[in-house]
């Protein structure tokens, strides 16, 4: 499995950009992005952080993956070459670029013009609306990466993952989150086949109140820890029933094979006490 990082978006002002780093740095191994959201309209509200929080973030956070999504006039505003749009990129690894190009056209030349400027990678969202402008992006932006969320941002997994591009490094999103990360990301493999990719996820990251939940991030990232170390089990060329075979004899006694895979058998107790530690280690060393 070629799983590049695992992007968790929509951190926000009532999220302390250390515990940020500190999870982050707990799981090297798996390679947490923090992808932050970025709209002039909604700053300061729920998943939208301000300019202020923001600049925080990037400095407490230097060794870690960080991604910015531009969203509604934001979009616009990149396109323009607004000066304190491309300040604010400043400190990320990754940009993406939230429109409908069906429904609000961009200048997609422009638009190329100005990412070929800068060193970022840049992600444009493949759905029914945007398939056409990724097809025209993919030739001129020379760091262009796609997001597969047929979803829209609803939340739900589709049916059949889309098979990877040929030319083009391609992340999935759409309904993912701790009740069904493990098997998800098994299927997602598998439409990659052979072609490196990241998994996004974010509605399902939040908690009471709309707060971005660490807790839940922590245990998301556990799960997938769990999957990259089966991968190599799970793997076969013998074809599902040989698949099955396997992940049967990899469950734990007493565990239905679907319920291992999905993570419902995952011990609660056991999550609680690995997030707590990973937490006092932060908190230990400020």
């Amino acid at each position: 499995m070629r799983l590049m990082h695992v992007s968790m978006t929509g951190a926000d002002d009532g999220t302390d950009p250390k515990e940020l780093r500190a999870l982050a740095r707990e799981f090297l191994d798996v390679g947490v992005e923090w992808a932050v959201l970025s709209s002039a309209a909604r700053a300061g509200t729920p998943r939208y952080p301000t300019d202020e929080w923001v600049h925080r973030f990037v400095a407490a956070c230097p060794d870690v993956k960080k991604a910015i999504h531009l969203c509604g006039r934001d979009v616009d505003a990149f396109i323009l070459g607004d000066a304190r749009i491309l300040k604010k990129l400043e400190g990320f690894d990754r940009v993406q670029l939230n429109f409908n190009q069906t429904r609000s056209p961009k200048d997609l030349d422009s638009l190329a013009a100005v990412a070929n400027r800068l060193p970022h990678t840049f992600i444009i969202q493949h759905n029914q609306a945007n398939s056409d402008a990724c097809a025209t992006l993919a030739p001129i932006v020379h760091r262009m990466t796609v997001l597969f969320d047929a979803s829209g941002g609803r939340g739900a997994s589709p049916e059949v993952w889309p098979e990877a591009l040929p030319h083009v490094t391609c992340g999935y999103a759409g309904g993912l989150g701790l009740e069904n990360i493990t098997g998800e990301l098994f299927r997602i493999h598998r439409a990659a086949g052979t072609r490196p990719f990241w998994v996004d996820m974010e509605g399902k990251l939040r908690g009471a109140d709309d707060r971005f939940d660490l807790d839940t991030c922590g245990r998301i990232l556990l799960r997938v820890r769990d999957a990259l170390g089966a991968v190599t089990e799970w793997c076969s060329p013998l074809g599902d029933d040989a698949r099955a075979l396997k992940t049967d004899s990899l469950a734990p006694a007493g565990t239905s094979q679907a319920a291992h895979w999905s993570g419902e058998s995952a011990d609660g107790a056991k999550l609680n006490l690995s997030l707590s530690r990973a937490l006092a280690r932060y908190r230990a060393r400020v």
